[in-house]
């Protein structure tokens, strides 16, 4: 989780690349940015450290925003959540969250279908994307999943996760309603 402390260097260390395109870090600013970054439990201070290094990798002509830094840091949370060990709980969690997110929503003209796997998913409390793979494993392409989350979801078959909320925005509906927007 990110402190004021580590909001507060990141800020002295854009200033220090780019005085000019960096908001002056005021209590306003400070707590606007640790709201901003409250929503993503798992960036740590290192990984907003390596965020900051990477966005000044190339020249940028505005005012540094926090989503800016914060997509960044949250592809570092994700690479050390990936170099976890493969059976922990945590990384088991995180990656059911992160393959409902991804999974595209339903055609609409599968309205029947659609309501059928919602109750599904809520009657197990699983993801919609998990529950299409359940009710028929064998419609990889008519389920409208990509192949690699489909493999992901059989493998859990057998242990599916508690229901969970989205390490983003910590809201339980499936697919997210943060959808990736930040990134």
């Amino acid at each position: 989780m990110i402190s004021r402390n580590d909001v507060c260097e990141a800020l002295a260390v854009c200033s220090a690349y780019d005085s000019q395109h960096t908001p002056v870090p005021s209590e306003q600013v400070v707590v606007a940015w640790l709201q901003h970054f409250g929503q993503f439990r798992h960036v740590n201070r290192i990984h907003l450290e390596k965020a900051v290094l990477e966005y000044y990798n190339s020249p940028h002509d505005r005012l540094i925003q926090p989503v800016d830094l914060s997509s960044i840091a949250r592809k570092y949370s994700r690479e050390d959540i990936e170099r976890s060990e493969l059976d922990s709980i945590e990384r088991r969690r995180l990656e059911a969250v992160c393959d409902a997110k991804a999974a595209p929503e339903l055609d609409s003209k599968a309205a029947v279908r659609q309501q059928a796997i919602e109750s599904y998913s809520r009657r197990f409390g699983i993801g919609t994307a998990e529950a299409a793979v359940r009710m028929d494993p064998h419609r990889d392409a008519a389920n409208e999943v990509d192949g690699r989350a489909v493999l992901v979801a059989h493998r859990r078959m057998s242990a599916p996760p508690a229901p969970l909320a989205c390490p983003d925005c910590h809201s339980f509906d499936v697919p997210c309603t943060c959808d990736g927007s930040a990134e």
